[in-house]
């Protein structure tokens, strides 16, 4: 009778934990908090801001913003590539203004775990650096 109930209180225990952390990892926690992820990085020369809003049914618009760091240079037109998870996107525009502002997009959704690297190429040279969730 003893090995019966300590039996039972070890699976009560065991189901309470994995109802406390099995159901609500942080990864979820964030995209049904705000729906909002925002990954920002920097350079020697650069800064981006990548800001993606989840929306229903796997889909999500995404921003991308680059800007120079010394507001007095010419900010010019600039390549890009965002690598997302071993992917890559490759784009063009004016630093300083939006760039990559993709609208609503289909696919799986972006999440913390992903890991982002951004490639910037300019006239006067290449950067690349990690974006970071924030």
């Amino acid at each position: 009778m003893k090995g019966i109930k300590r039996f039972s209180l070890f699976i009560m225990i065991l189901l309470s934990l994995f109802a406390i952390f099995g159901c609500n990892t942080k990864e979820n926690e964030i995209n049904q908090a705000n729906n909002n992820l925002i990954f920002m990085g920097e350079s020697k020369h650069w800064l981006a801001t990548y800001t993606v809003k989840n929306k229903e049914d796997n889909k999500f618009t995404r921003v991308l913003d680059i800007s120079r760091k010394e507001s007095n240079s010419d900010q010019g037109i600039i390549e890009y590539t965002l690598f997302k998870n071993g992917e890559k996107e490759n784009g063009t525009g004016e630093a300083g203004s939006r760039i990559g502002d993709i609208g609503d997009a289909s696919e799986a959704k972006i999440l913390k775990s992903d890991k982002y690297v951004l490639e910037i190429r300019w006239k006067e040279g290449k950067e690349t650096f990690p974006l970071d969730l924030k």
